[in-house]
């Protein structure tokens, strides 16, 4: 998935191949779109994905983000894990551009891909005995005319989504030179209908 201010599409989508075919790919998305930051799943054989980014020439002024989803959150009292936290940003930016549709500097747009649709709405909000948020996806049963995420399913489409989205605070994170106060990052989440995540950040006077 590739990200253009708040346009989410689809750069390429494979399936079966090995790591260096994947570095080789992203590698070419790279060359054509120039990215500052790229997020990779870095769960198991992802970490190797990772190590080849992080090592090549071509991408010495691109970020690499490596994301581990069950990884502890940056707002542990709030989210179980990082995907927890990862995918709230996503939900508050898709009800930003809901509730504030004429404001083309807000929220974020997503491309019309059935597959991303199913699997998004596959996406449960539940709670663990702490109360904290978690995100769980479930089996879900579609139309003949939908796609259908059953239980051997990959939610690779919206992974990808979740992954485009952090890779894109992060970049705007470096930019501010890494000064931007918990608390603002904190408040946005819970705010999205104000703002879009990217431009608060970038308002922020710290």
């Amino acid at each position: 998935m590739r990200m253009h201010g708040r346009h989410a599409s689809l750069a390429f989508a494979y399936k079966g191949q090995d790591l260096m075919q994947t570095v080789g790919q992203i590698k070419e998305a790279h060359a054509r779109d120039n990215y500052h930051a790229i997020a990779v799943d870095d769960t198991g054989i992802g970490g190797g994905v990772t190590d080849a980014l992080d090592n090549s020439r071509d991408l010495q002024r691109c970020h690499i983000v490596p994301v581990n989803f069950g990884a502890k959150s940056d707002f542990p009292d709030r989210y179980v894990n990082m995907k927890a936290q990862i995918a709230f940003a996503v939900r508050a930016e898709l009800k930003a551009g809901f509730e504030d549709q004429g404001n083309p500097h807000v929220g974020l747009s997503i491309p019309a891909d059935r597959r991303l649709a199913a699997q998004l709405t596959a996406h449960r909000q539940q709670f663990d005995d702490r109360n904290r948020f978690r995100v769980q996806t479930v089996t879900e049963e579609r139309g003949a005319n939908a796609f259908a995420l059953t239980s051997s399913s990959s939610p690779d489409h919206a992974h990808a989504l979740f992954l485009v989205n952090y890779a894109r605070s992060q970049a705007v994170i470096r930019r501010a030179r890494g000064v931007v106060p918990t608390a603002v990052r904190e408040l946005n989440l819970e705010a999205g209908h104000h703002v879009g995540l990217a431009a608060e950040i970038l308002r922020d006077p710290g």
